[in-house]
């Protein structure tokens, strides 16, 4: 009888250990590849979507999963959408608004709900019977992440998370939906972000000033025939075919030397920075400045006012990637109409900012992040300048000297 009995819980242990490593697996299969926002009113959700991926090499049983969703600050939900069926292994699952007319959303919906109700800072949450597994926003926070875009999972990624992970999404324009159920588009990992936008032709064939509003910008560029001089981080003096004046980058506010205002810690590594590896031997490089549609040419003190195009990368967003510039933006339409390959400028930099502050890289770094790096300029002890000419390197090459670039 003692045989027996030992036998029957041996048994029964076997089988609670194969069910815990079968949920285990199911946990770590699920999670959520998409997420779409374009509605500019909030009372109008019909372009709300989301697309879930089994990225397990087994089928789900999608009854054990249900989506909440968090208002913003709140830790009880609005709404609850229970699923059900299965997904096959590496299967999309689009969850959908019953008020959706897209054609590419009404074709390619599994489910289609009134409770798929957000806005651009609501928590969503999926989970496995009563556990988070992946979420965007953070339940009892408001945290704006979603407005107005369609968030595409990186490629390399695709790993469930119960703590939101910003740098794991693309943030690309809205009304994506043609990429629904794939992984086709083009932009798909950290090496594809971290090279940055790349300048189109089709930006060439704009005029710099717009014919119809003098002293704006149409959003063309114009090219640089010299550099006169680089005053810092964010500034040079260019002669282009246009004008022949200071441009200031824009965008981006690199911290500052000595002159007019008083030095800053990372001031003189991003002035290094644009000179030794961006600008130098500038005669050899296709260099343009390129003008914020909509914008004001110029500012205050007079300095032009562009994204600098090098060998056609934005030096803006390659010093933001370094971590030697804070991001200065205030996202109106005109930004969403400066784009590569369906992200927009904007959205590539702030990308650079976060991927930077990760890491604890230049201004990011210490004492903002005690176990970041450490300005080589600055003397934090008295504080004052120690340098003007500090020893430091990119920690990314410039993607001009690349043996593999992304093809066009």
């Amino acid at each position: 009888m003692k045989k027996i009995l030992l036998f029957i819980i041996a048994v029964t242990g076997l089988i609670s250990l194969v069910s815990c490593q079968g949920d285990s697996e199911l946990e770590k299969g699920l999670l959520i590849s998409k997420y779409y926002n374009s509605s500019a009113s909030s009372a109008n959700y019909g372009n709300n979507v989301l697309e879930l991926y089994n990225d397990s090499n087994k089928s789900i049983q999608l009854s054990n999963y249900s989506i909440k969703i968090y208002k913003p600050s709140e830790t009880i939900e609005s709404r609850k959408i229970t699923l059900s069926g299965s997904l096959s292994s590496k299967g999309f699952f689009v969850i959908a608004n019953t008020l959706a007319t897209e054609a590419d959303i009404v074709s390619k919906a599994d489910l289609l709900t009134e409770d798929l109700v957000y806005r651009g800072s609501d928590t969503i949450a999926l989970y496995y019977n009563n556990t988070i597994i992946d979420v965007l926003g953070s339940i009892g926070f408001d945290i704006q992440y979603g407005k107005n875009v369609s968030l595409l999972r990186r490629t390399d990624a695709l790993e469930a998370k119960d703590n939101f992970d910003k740098l794991d999404y693309i943030s690309y324009l809205p009304n994506q939906y043609s990429y629904l159920k794939g992984f086709n588009y083009e932009i798909k990992t950290l090496d594809d972000m971290l090279i940055g936008p790349m300048l189109e032709d089709r930006y060439k064939a704009l005029p710099y000033e717009d014919p119809n509003k003098i002293g704006f910008g149409a959003g063309g560029v114009t090219k640089v025939v010299s550099l006169s001089s680089i005053a810092d981080g964010d500034t040079a003096t260019f002669n282009t075919e246009s004008y022949s004046a200071s441009t200031r980058y824009f965008y981006i506010n690199t911290p500052e030397v000595q002159g007019n205002m008083n030095a800053e810690p990372w001031g003189y590594v991003a002035s290094k920075y644009n000179k030794t590896h961006l600008l130098n031997d500038a005669g050899s490089k296709e260099i343009y400045v390129q003008s914020i549609k909509g914008n004001q040419l110029t500012e205050t003190f007079g300095r032009h006012l562009g994204l600098v195009w090098i060998n056609g990368y934005l030096s803006n967003f390659l010093v933001v990637r370094e971590g030697l510039s804070d991001v200065a933006v205030n996202i109106s339409s005109n930004d969403l109409e400066m784009s590569y390959k369906g992200i927009t400028y904007v959205s590539f930099i702030i990308f650079a900012k976060d991927y930077a502050q990760s890491k604890g890289w230049g201004v990011h770094g210490y004492p903002n992040d005690k176990n970041g790096e450490i300005s080589p300029d600055w003397n934090f002890n008295n504080n004052s300048v120690k340098t003007t000419n500090p020893e430091w390197e990119p920690h990314i090459v410039v993607p001009w000297l690349r043996i593999s670039l992304r093809s066009e």
